[in-house]
């Protein structure tokens, strides 16, 4: 889902107006598409491989990209609370952030049992 969110974002200007986190500095959004692909595409890419696979440290993988999907998500936050742009993005970060977590407290669980 990430991957296709940053692919909308540069194939329509519309849609990455409704993201845009400064109005005045359209490269402010385009600092987190590294950490973004990186993080959250390859990250849920290799936790859903080692979590069908059932790999020793599948519940680590998905504990990180959720880690990094909070912080993601807590910066947005902040951000729009500070009077930044960029509220629109606060749902679907927030639902990522409940259902990844809920997956990393889970497979944590059944790692420990």
């Amino acid at each position: 889902m990430a991957l296709g969110w940053w692919v909308a974002l540069v194939v329509s200007a519309r849609v990455r107006g409704w993201f845009e986190l400064d109005a005045g500095e359209h490269d402010a959004l385009s600092a987190f598409a590294l950490a973004d692909l990186l993080v959250i595409v390859a990250g849920s890419a290799v936790a859903a491989l080692a979590l069908a696979r059932s790999w020793s440290w599948a519940s680590s993988c998905v504990a990180w990209v959720a880690g990094g999907v909070a912080y993601a998500t807590l910066y947005l936050a902040m951000w729009t609370v500070l009077g930044g742009h960029g509220a629109a993005g606060l749902a679907p970060m927030a639902g990522a952030t409940v259902l990844t977590s809920g997956v990393a407290i889970r497979e944590t669980r059944d790692a420990a049992s």
